[in-house]
């Protein structure tokens, strides 16, 4: 078995093999049984249902700007680092 992505993958199940959709369920199911309790089963169902209808939450974080405001400021002379503590 093996993931492909979002609702995608391939698996050999007794000798069948499944891709798309029915691959990625199996693959789901296989995996949620191997937790140990029922009530950790069930949030991770309420957490895949979830993820099936809503996009994953990316955020691209940008530090071009403050490497560039870094490089410009004025070097701090180390006395006067230590006069402020």
């Amino acid at each position: 078995m093996a993931s492909l992505g979002h609702t995608r993958a391939v698996a050999r199940v007794f000798g069948v093999d499944l891709t798309g959709f029915a691959a990625w369920w199996v693959r789901r199911t296989y995996y949620l049984f191997q937790m140990p309790r029922w009530d950790r089963r069930m949030r991770i169902v309420l957490d895949w249902t979830v993820a099936l209808f809503f996009r994953p939450d990316i955020t691209k974080v940008e530090l071009r700007v403050e490497r560039e405001q870094v490089r410009q400021a004025p070097e701090i002379p180390r006395a006067a680092v230590s006069r402020r503590q």
